[in-house]
């Protein structure tokens, strides 16, 4: 945990980092799947940026007086070279530098920028892209709308925010925020029920959202979520929960790394974070996985979890019954989520999603009321009772 600003001896911390923005990078561009997508094709000819400048919106929920971003280029095929940088306009610098190079695979840590930061407000942080940027890591359902100028316009980073509208963000993967009452911290990994599929663009409807924004500054959740990720299984069938931190070789890369190979990188290397809400298993189970299969993966995850000191809440799958995704897998699920709801399971906590979205006369579907319209996926309602479970789980609200 990043600390800074410490008193004398014996005195507390007057100041700390905590992760306030996050989110999960896949790719590269455009493996993934984008909510109301938009052409690209001509903003980043050949599926790159070629000296441009992109406008990332983003908002974090965690007020402070400095910030440090991070980016990412863990799916790249080659250094990327950002030539100037801003975050609220103002000037980013790595290492005293306004460039920075990043080698394919690796992140960056910009230096601290003295700014205020206030939660549940849009922060902007500009990156020039100088020369070819080739692969583009990027998180590809941002549900809000971002922009990139055309492909030749050079450094507009010190500009306001214009272009071309895009709605996902592009090596951005972080915003660490000094905070003098930082609140506890959850993140949510999972799949495209946490990251928000059929969810509105610019409405901030996915359940981390509403859950930060009833709880916070006490408590406040990050979210991790990949749509179509899985547990623990690739599509060639082989469970890999002997196989964590190894890199995947899984032909299914619109999936995102699987959550045991990203569970340090996305939940455990996140600075302040003292919960985490493992959610998915569905696409697991779709893509051949037994019931088994996902019980050994999740307990997996909430062993990880708890050795680490982060409390561990096993969130229970969603029926999705009425759909044809999930119309084979009923018998499936409902093995997964009666252990889950069991003394066997090894998660401290529990936060019925399941339950708390279901069709009151057919566990196995979502409630038409939740139903963000393909029988599998919760709208905003479903989103907010979703919030309500984790919320119930962690003692914050009684039922």
């Amino acid at each position: 945990m990043l600390v800074a600003e410490r008193g004398g001896r014996g005195s507390r911390p007057t100041s700390q980092w905590v992760s306030a923005w996050f989110a999960a990078q896949q790719g590269p561009c455009p493996y993934g799947f984008v909510e109301q997508p938009l052409p690209l094709e001509g903003v980043f000819p050949e599926w790159e940026a070629r000296d441009q400048t992109v406008f990332l919106v983003v908002r974090p929920v965690v007020s402070g007086d400095g910030l440090i971003i991070r980016l990412s280029n863990r799916y790249g095929d080659r250094p990327v070279e950002f030539g100037a940088v801003t975050a609220g306009g103002a000037p980013v610098e790595f290492g005293g530098r306004r460039s920075c190079v990043v080698i394919a695979g690796a992140e960056i840590l910009s230096d601290p920028i003295d700014r205020s930061v206030n939660a549940f407000e849009k922060l902007v942080v500009a990156l020039h892209v100088r020369g070819c940027s080739g692969s583009m890591t990027w998180h590809a359902k941002a549900l809000t709308t971002s922009w990139a100028s055309a492909p030749g316009s050079g450094d507009l980073s010190a500009g306001a925010a214009a272009g071309v509208p895009l709605h996902s963000w592009f090596w951005l993967s972080e915003v660490v925020v000094r905070s003098a009452e930082p609140p506890n911290v959850l993140i949510a990994i999972g799949d495209s029920l946490t990251d928000g599929t059929t969810l509105g663009v610019d409405a901030y409807e996915r359940w981390t959202d509403v859950f930060s924004q009833q709880f916070a500054p006490y408590f406040v959740a990050l979210n991790a979520g990949i749509g179509s990720n899985r547990i623990g299984f690739r599509t060639n069938g082989k469970l890999i929960g002997e196989l964590v931190g190894e890199p995947s070789e899984d032909p299914c890369r619109n999936c995102g790394a699987i959550a045991l190979e990203r569970l340090r990188s996305d939940v455990l290397d996140r600075d302040g974070v003292t919960a985490c809400a493992v959610a998915g298993g569905l696409n697991d189970l779709v893509a051949g996985a037994s019931a088994l299969d996902v019980i050994t993966g999740f307990g997996r995850l909430a062993s990880e979890l708890t050795a680490a000191g982060v409390e561990a809440i096993g969130c229970t799958i969603p029926g999705a019954g009425a759909s044809d995704y999930g119309r084979d897998c009923v018998a499936a699920v409902a093995e997964v989520n009666t252990w889950l709801r069991s003394s066997a399971s090894p998660f401290g906590r529990l936060a019925d999603f399941a339950a708390a979205v279901a069709d009151p006369g057919d566990p196995t579907a979502l409630d038409c009321c939740c139903d963000g319209g393909d029988g599998i996926h919760p709208n905003a309602l479903g989103h907010t009772r979703m919030a309500e479970a984790v919320a119930v789980a962690l003692g914050l609200i009684r039922v």
